[in-house]
């Protein structure tokens, strides 16, 4: 709304839209944390059209990352950590773990695993979120972990647990 309309005391919406006004007691985090979530709404918007189902049995619109039916032939294969400001490091995947409670069949709808990653002693990098690319896979984001440092070199571990709750029948 222009001055003008403001001295005029016109209404909001005659002339020209108004601006959303912010509550004078709004902290500078507040306001942060406001922007983060809008943001992650439109980054993830965004993506689900995009999302397929990559195995049998697999619930619909789960991206292919998600799933441990998608890594079960990749393991071996280097995988491509993107750390900001340094080159990508290389890391290879060891292994697959399933965290199955109580020692009960897998069900590819409810998946729950570890996978764990191997790579140089140096250079580490620290547990945070990070884009990892496989020419399989495609771009995608995991939490790694540093698990460990054996003479196969430095591990780290992403956990992915898709698993739900059983409701009683």
């Amino acid at each position: 709304m222009s001055a003008a309309a403001i001295d005029a005391g016109l209404p909001c919406g005659v002339g020209l839209p108004c601006a959303p006004q912010l509550p004078a007691d709004i902290t500078r985090r507040r306001l942060l944390e406001l922007g983060g979530a809008a943001m992650l709404t439109v980054v993830i918007a965004r993506g689900l059209p995009a999302l397929a189902a990559a195995a049998p049995g697999a619930a619909p619109g789960v991206a292919p990352h998600w799933l441990r039916a998608s890594y079960a032939s990749l393991v071996g294969d280097r995988f491509r950590i993107h750390r900001e400001g340094a080159a990508p490091l290389s890391v290879r995947l060891a292994g697959i773990r399933d965290l199955v409670a109580g020692g009960g069949a897998r069900d590819p709808r409810r998946d729950a695993f570890a996978l764990r990653f191997y790579s140089p002693r140096t250079p580490g990098i620290e547990q945070d979120v990070y884009r990892l690319t496989h020419p399989e896979l495609g771009s995608f984001e995991l939490l790694l972990v540093p698990h460990g440092l054996d003479r196969r070199g430095q591990s780290y571990e992403a956990i992915i647990n898709r698993a739900q709750p059983r409701r009683p029948t």
